[in-house]
């Protein structure tokens, strides 16, 4: 793994959040810097990753989100006015632009009532594609807004029939992510407090009215607020040449298969104060009361210091062992290279890099140039880009 670029620091860039942003397909990493959204290219003539201002607000950003699958951007805004008790006043601007010439195609903004504390997006098929921004409130509210037929964005009320287990949390949610499997749907929300939620919920398609009902539901505390939360769902290993007979089995066992598969659900955990930890098979035990007496120890935090970010890589299809990224306050980058099996976790190699200020996110894309796996670390003050050789299949150096 080597370090392939790295914003400047002058001193003065606050980074309050990085986000990827997907049209035609390609990625581009966003990254909020104070008032400015700044989207970075890798130009192939000069083989360098270049930086351009993507968006310029008056106020504040705090938080960035886009879509997966089209090329939406939201972003929080907060305003404060000097010399005044005041409370800052927040919007959240939802816009669309054409990265070729960056000229701006659609900009919204809406006043927010409310104080946010986590901004994301998500994407689900009711029946009918179903994109929207989700924020969550400091009185444990969450807030979602949809895109509508006019392509404009409004907030939706949520009640039974329709995300019914996001009026259920307890604490603001500061961490959230929701996967739809088949007929089911996975919500998992780390809270302020420490409190740790999981929701399963049975999606009935074929009637008209589509209903909704959860079946589970579970909670555990950790020690201090969820830091970070990530779903695995293992996946079976293909066969490139499958013959007509061997397909055929397949299709007929699909529905056996489907069921095992879903049955391996694994969750890694974080919270501020403790360790990483692998929750397995979580959609069958569901969520202990406390996860950190009955749960797989991965990266002890009191042998570095608080995790405030993971990320881990998971795509058999490029490689044959995970790798694990875990960034931590003081500004330590730690890489895990594993074997993520279904019944532990089994270290393999670690690198450590000091990037000497706290590391707050980390994502990753693979890129098409060289076939290398791209990762992007932001801490308080730069944006670092790593790069792996994935072509290999079996080294993180």
């Amino acid at each position: 793994m080597i370090e392939i670029f790295k914003t400047q620091h002058n001193g003065t860039t606050n980074i309050y959040g990085q986000t990827l942003l997907r049209n035609e397909r390609k990625i581009y990493p966003l990254l909020a810097s104070r008032n400015k959204i700044l989207i970075f290219q890798f130009n192939e003539i000069k083989t360098i990753w270049e930086s351009s201002i993507f968006f310029k607000s008056r106020y504040e950003i705090i938080a960035i989100s886009c879509f997966k699958k089209i090329p939406y951007t939201a972003l929080i805004t907060s305003k404060i006015k000097k010399g005044k008790k005041e409370k800052p006043k927040f919007s959240l601007i939802i816009l669309k632009k054409n990265l070729r010439n960056m000229e701006k195609e659609t900009e919204q903004e809406i006043i927010l009532s409310f104080t946010p504390i986590f901004l994301s997006s998500f994407g689900f098929d009711f029946g009918f594609d179903c994109e929207f921004f989700l924020i969550s409130d400091d009185n444990s509210k969450i807030h979602i807004f949809e895109m509508q037929q006019n392509m404009e964005f409004h907030e939706k009320e949520i009640k039974k029939g329709f995300l019914y287990e996001l009026t259920q949390f307890k604490s603001p949610v500061i961490n959230l992510i929701m996967r739809e499997l088949k007929d089911k749907r996975i919500t998992i929300a780390g809270c302020q407090n420490g409190l740790l939620h999981l929701f399963i919920t049975q999606i009935d398609y074929e009637n008209e009215a589509k209903k909704e009902t959860i079946i589970h539901e579970s909670e555990g505390f950790l020690n201090g607020p969820v830091s970070c939360l990530q779903m695995i769902i293992p996946k079976s290993k293909k066969s490139k040449n499958i013959s007509e007979s061997t397909l055929n089995q397949i299709i007929e066992d699909n529905k056996e298969k489907q069921e095992k598969i879903t049955k391996r659900i694994h969750l890694l955990i974080s919270d501020t104060i403790e360790s990483v930890l692998l929750l397995k098979n979580i959609n069958i035990n569901g969520i202990p009361k406390f996860p950190f007496e009955s749960s797989s120890l991965i990266l002890k935090s009191s042998l570095f210091d608080s995790v405030t970010c993971m990320h881990l890589v998971h795509n058999p299809q490029f490689m044959k062992k995970s790798i694990l990224f875990v960034g931590t306050f003081i500004g330590l980058f730690l890489v895990f290279q594993a074997k993520l099996s279904a019944e532990e976790w089994i270290e393999k190699k670690e690198l450590r890099t000091n990037l000497e200020t706290p590391i707050f996110s980390i994502r990753s894309f693979i890129s098409k140039i060289k076939n290398q796996l791209i990762i992007s670390v932001a801490t308080d003050s730069r944006l670092h880009f790593f790069q792996i050789n994935i072509i290999s299949k079996e080294n993180i150096n």
